[in-house]
């Protein structure tokens, strides 16, 4: 026996289509499983590796900026040696170099000469910028801070000749020299210009000429002191022009210049390396998307073919049922058997169910026409008993609508005045209680008219309590400014303190040991200056503030002072309009009673009328329901006949619709 696909249940098809896309999906899924797990292994360990190296560079920079803002005027870094921004900064260093050399040897990059040679090339230029920066921290460790390095050996050659100053008496030109030289070379410390050294040079020239032209007695040794004091600074100033006096001089500005190479070249790798993984990433998509494509190409086939397996013969009973339902009603005709399947057992059966239907309709259609034969000559017959017993019918009618006519006229009579006698009534009731909700409303109206004065009174207090505080604040406005100008003049007076002070210490300076105790003085009084004029300063910020805020304050008091007057002038303009209405209140209430009398007149009218037509109407019902009463037992009677003539009726369409439906179909 030959096995088709075909004689397969229809389950097994289905169930054999979902097995081939599941294994087709399973294989989309292992491909893509491979490609996403080569993607996390290789390409975004690179990347993090990357960015990772880019991070510890950021945090070479920091260090390195930290180190210059806070160590270099450490005292414990000049003291040990020791720093923790640089610990970091070799850390992140090391770092560095061990993430380059991971990424020079990756398997997806070590065949890319082109990443390979900038990778190089960075690792060269870290190693400058770390070498470099290192030999600034020694420069910097040499330098030296307060009593550390060189400028604590020139702190002590200051201190050595101003204490061999002290012991000269008389000569008032050195110590101004030597008052000018502190200060150049305080100049240079904080502004780091070379002009200040040529200066600070001649300075001291002058020193020397002066101590070799004088008389004291150990002019060489104090010769020799200044020479030491010159020494040392010039050394400070060497060592600060090796690390370089801006950022684009010396050490400084070579490993700056090393830093800006450097951050191009590594753009440069992070592009090309993005550039590289982007072009494994679009490959894989490219194969997966291929590999979807071909998985849904195939599923869409195999529906195909497995649907119309399915629907060719579903399509075929359709048909055959629609001929039957809708066309001549063939019963002749039989589905053909192709199949073992669920369809096919279904087209057998349904072959030998028309069979039944072809041999009951044949039995149908002969009992239809029997049948329709009877009821005709039936109906016949109850047609004629029909019309005797309307004509009877209609003419009894005739009496009893004529009473019945009289009737409803007089009853619409009667009703017609008993609306009018319940509307009065309504209209009374309704006129009263308006009457009195017109006077609730007059008393409202009254005690609203009360309440508003007292409004109109406590606005006229606010408006005079406004007007009292505007005076205030004009006047906190104007001790505002006088204050102003007494801190002006406060101020004034304090820097003209602080310039007699400068010229009393210069004139103690030149005055020299006589001068000293005064020139104490003259510290103090400039020190007093100086704090008198930042508290001045500072109570001018607040003279400042206050007139700003006074000022909002006085343009806030004259904006809420027109506004309490427009409030006033509307509240007094409400009153006005209050007393009218209270007036028209009081003319509605009066003609609201007026109208309530006369509603009351005539309801009671209304009310006999009603009664006299209501007699009247029920002596003509009784004489209308006798006759309606014969009336209805004759029309029993013919609608016992019109039902019996009814039921023959649809019997004798029943049969005609049997006959004509049995005829549609083809039994021989």
């Amino acid at each position: 026996m030959k096995w088709k696909f075909s004689d397969l249940k229809i389950r097994t098809k289905m169930l054999i289509g979902f097995l081939c896309v599941l294994i087709l999906s399973m294989s989309l899924g292992g491909i893509g499983y491979v490609y996403i797990t080569d993607i996390a292994q290789h390409s975004i360990p690179i990347i993090l590796k990357n960015n990772e190296t880019f991070e510890h560079i950021l945090g070479m920079r920091k260090n390195e900026k930290d180190f210059l803002l806070l160590d270099k005027t450490n005292l414990e870094f000049f003291k040990t040696g020791k720093s923790e921004q640089l610990n970091k900064f070799e850390e992140n260093y090391q770092e560095v170099i061990k993430n380059i050399e991971s990424l020079r040897k990756h398997e997806d990059l070590i065949g890319n000469k082109e990443i390979i040679e900038d990778l190089d090339k960075t690792i060269v230029l870290i190693q400058q910028y770390h070498d470099t920066f290192l030999k600034v921290t020694d420069k910097v460790k040499t330098r030296g801070f307060k009593d550390y390095g060189s400028i604590g050996e020139m702190r002590n050659s200051i201190h050595h000749v101003e204490d061999a100053l002290k012991n000269i008496q008389g000569n008032k030109d050195l110590h101004i020299l030597m008052l000018e030289a502190r200060r150049t070379e305080k100049d240079y410390l904080l502004r780091n210009d070379v002009k200040y050294v040529d200066q600070f040079n001649t300075i001291l020239s002058k020193m020397k000429l002066l101590v070799n032209a004088s008389s004291i007695s150990e002019k060489n040794k104090l010769t020799s002191l200044v020479d030491q004091y010159r020494g040392d600074f010039n050394k400070v100033v060497s060592i600060d022009q090796e690390i370089g006096l801006s950022n684009t001089e010396g050490l400084t500005g070579q490993y700056r210049n090393t830093v800006h190479s450097l951050e191009p070249l590594l753009k440069e790798v992070n592009e090309d390396i993005k550039g590289l993984i982007g072009n494994q990433v679009k490959s894989a998509a490219r194969i997966i998307v291929t590999v979807i494509i071909l998985t849904m190409g195939i599923s869409l086939i195999l529906a195909v073919f497995i649907s119309k397996l399915i629907t060719r013969p579903i399509d075929q009973t359709n048909d055959m049922l629609k001929d039957i339902a809708k066309g001549e009603g063939d019963l002749t005709k039989r589905l053909e058997v192709n199949s073992k399947d669920e369809l096919g057992t279904l087209s057998k059966w349904f072959n030998l169910f028309v069979t039944k239907i072809k041999d009951m309709v044949a039995q149908v259609k002969k009992d239809a026409n029997t049948l329709s034969e009877s009821s005709h000559e039936l109906a016949a017959a109850m047609e004629q008993v029909n019309q005797s017993i309307e004509s009877i019918a209609n003419e009894i009618n005739t009496v009893s609508d004529g009473l019945q006519s009289n009737a409803s006229v007089i009853e619409e009579a009667t009703a017609g005045i008993e609306e009018i006698a319940s509307g009065a009534v309504i209209v009374s009731k309704e006129s009263q209680n308006v009457a009195k909700n017109s006077e609730e409303a007059l008393k409202a109206a009254h005690y609203g008219v009360e309440k508003l004065k007292d409004v109109v009174g406590a606005i006229d207090k606010v408006k005079d309590s406004s007007n009292n505080m505007y005076i205030i604040v004009e006047e906190l406005n104007n001790s505002s400014l006088e204050i102003s100008e007494i801190v002006s003049m406060i101020t004034n007076i304090s820097e003209q303190t602080n310039l007699l002070a400068l010229n009393a210490a210069i004139e103690a300076a030149r005055a020299g040991d006589a001068g000293k105790g005064f020139a104490v003085v003259a510290e103090e009084v400039r020190k007093l200056a100086e704090e008198s004029k930042n508290s001045a300063d500072k109570i001018t910020l607040l003279i400042h503030e206050i007139e700003n805020k006074t000022k909002n304050a006085h343009d806030t008091m004259k904006e809420e002072q027109e506004i309490v007057d427009i409030s006033v002038e509307k509240a007094r303009e409400t009153n006005e309009e209050f007393d009218k209405i209270l007036k028209v209140i009081e003319e509605i209430a009066d003609k609201m009673k007026t109208i309530s009398d006369s509603s009351m007149q005539q309801s009671e009218i209304a009310e006999d009328m009603a009664k006299a037509m209501d007699e009247f109407s029920q002596t003509t019902q009784n004489s209308a329901s006798s006759s309606q009463q014969i009336s209805m037992e004759i029309q029993e009677q013919v609608s016992t006949f019109e039902e019996v003539s009814a039921n023959i009726e649809a019997l004798n369409n029943m049969a005609k619709n049997l006959k004509e439906q049995t005829d549609t179909f083809k039994v021989k």
